[in-house]
């Protein structure tokens, strides 16, 4: 019944923020932790970033960061408020538009490879590996990125209370 289905770039976001945040359909929700960044912005660019903290099943850090600007933007992802780094290499998952529409392009490459599900066949998603320390990140234009920090379990990942990540 879905052979005709195509499968535009919000399908794959949501289908990561499924396997990557909320774990798979484990039953076990995401908790959602504080993303937060200095007030002052000192170019246009960074309006265009925008991101979230969570905690996976199994307590890992996931960030997110969606760029949905026309040139590419360089990111230091810290912990708490005063800035301490993010230890270990991390798991990306960068979607970017494919073709030349920006954000109505209907193509998509995950880690700069094409993506594409037709028929209802969903592709496999393998993350590319950031090396440590994975904390500078630049944001392709017209991306979303899902980068998930192994050996990072925040404090509030483990307990009730709430937690910050500070992107600058």
């Amino acid at each position: 019944s879905n052979r005709g289905y195509i499968a535009h770039s919000d399908y794959f976001v949501a289908l990561l923020w499924r396997r990557v945040v909320e774990g798979g359909g484990t039953g076990v929700g995401a908790r959602v932790l504080r993303a937060a960044r200095p007030p002052v912005i000192e170019t246009d660019t960074h309006h265009a970033l925008r991101s979230f903290a969570a905690c996976d099943p199994s307590g890992r850090l996931v960030v997110g960061v969606a760029n949905a600007g026309g040139e590419a933007i360089a990111t230091a992802l810290q912990l708490g408020q005063h800035g301490a780094p993010l230890a270990g290499g991390a798991e990306a998952w960068v979607l970017e538009a494919g073709g030349g529409g920006g954000l109505l392009d209907e193509s998509v490459r995950l880690n700069g490879q094409p993506l594409y599900s037709v028929g209802g066949e969903v592709p496999e998603l393998p993350p590319v590996t950031l090396p440590a320390p994975a904390g500078a990140f630049s944001a392709p234009p017209f991306s979303v990125a899902f980068l998930r920090y192994a050996a990072v379990v925040p404090e509030a990942c483990g307990r009730d209370g709430g937690g910050t990540l500070a992107a600058a």
